[in-house]
């Protein structure tokens, strides 16, 4: 994608429309399974790769399902309007993005409390952080909106870099070890970008009908699997260059 077409596109995102201008490529639902997940909000591969963690910002719990969305377990831990989760694949062990108290919780593999962090990602308490991916080492958290951007940060909890994506809003993310890219999801543009803090918007895909999509997890096959918080629905498509 050249500069003159993420400059339009940026810009019809931030006027509000729902559609995509100018999708570098294209998406094949292969399958969307119905979730026994009131408003799933975040999605992660689990340690092992052969599941995924989801959280509800309902219920304030975690609940591993199975790529074709059965319940396969739900932790006893409850959270406060839970927003983003990733499993860090070296332990097993969580870590959730609370949005009203600016929390990020650290669990263990059984969803026992071990810390929790406050952060600050420039957002408020509606429009704060969303959720939580980590890369080499290295967490990024992403605020949803006013303003719509992406969060560093070190091994405190500060933040030392941020980075305006410049569209409405982010509802997701995840980091795609295969190709060295993060993917993000928009609700409100009902799009899907791959971007990184040092090439910016690579990558645009529109996610057609798919409401409130809320978190992401891309596999090295190019399987994008996507949770919907209005639907409790989970989407399986296809990358398609």
């Amino acid at each position: 994608m050249n500069k003159l077409q993420i400059i339009l596109l940026l810009l019809i995102v931030g006027c509000g429309t729902n559609k995509v201008a100018n999708p570098t490529g294209d998406l094949t639902i292969l399958g969307e399974y119905l979730i026994d997940v009131p408003e799933p909000s975040g999605l992660s591969l689990s340690s092992s790769g052969q599941s995924l963690w989801t959280v509800s910002d309902y219920t304030g719990k975690l609940y591993q399902i199975t790529f074709t969305g059965e319940l396969h377990n739900t932790l006893n831990w409850i959270g406060n309007d839970l927003e983003g989760i990733i499993c860090d694949p070296a332990d097993g062990s969580f870590y959730v993005v609370e949005e009203r108290t600016s929390n990020v919780v650290h669990l263990n593999s059984q969803g026992t409390e071990i810390e929790r962090f406050q952060i600050d990602t420039g957002g408020s308490e509606n429009s704060g952080p969303e959720g939580i991916a980590l890369r080499n080492g290295t967490f990024f958290v992403i605020n949803e909106k006013q303003p719509a951007q992406v969060c560093e940060m070190n091994a405190a909890w500060q933040t030392v870099a941020t980075y305006d994506i410049g569209f409405a809003d982010i509802s997701g993310i995840c980091w795609d070890d295969s190709r060295n890219t993060f993917w993000l999801v928009s609700d409100q543009v009902r799009a899907l970008f791959s971007w990184t803090p040092e090439a910016g918007v690579a990558e645009v895909y529109d996610l057609g009908d798919i409401e409130k999509a809320e978190g992401v997890v891309v596999s090295p096959n190019g399987k994008v699997r996507i949770v919907s918080d209005s639907s409790s629905r989970l989407y399986v498509l296809q990358l398609e260059s």
